[in-house]
């Protein structure tokens, strides 16, 4: 994954600042993969109401728009 704006992750995702628990920082300016960080300044963990809809967006190899968790009670 090759690092992306923050406005551009919001867009993506459909979240909020607020709903992954960034309210409180000053400015966020790119979100990079995990395996691209050198040296980490601040680590946060995954907000669940994040993490459920990232699992909920799944789909399967043979069909990507075949949301198989969409309806599941996590």
């Amino acid at each position: 994954m090759e690092p992306i704006e923050f406005g551009e992750f919001l867009r993506r995702t459909r979240m909020d600042k607020r709903d992954l628990g960034f309210e409180k920082m000053n400015s966020v300016e790119k979100v990079v993969s995990l395996r691209k960080i050198t040296k980490p300044l601040l680590l946060c963990s995954m907000p669940v109401n994040y993490l459920l809809k990232v699992i909920r967006s799944i789909g399967t190899l043979d069909d990507p728009e075949n949301k198989v968790f969409k309806n599941a009670q996590i």
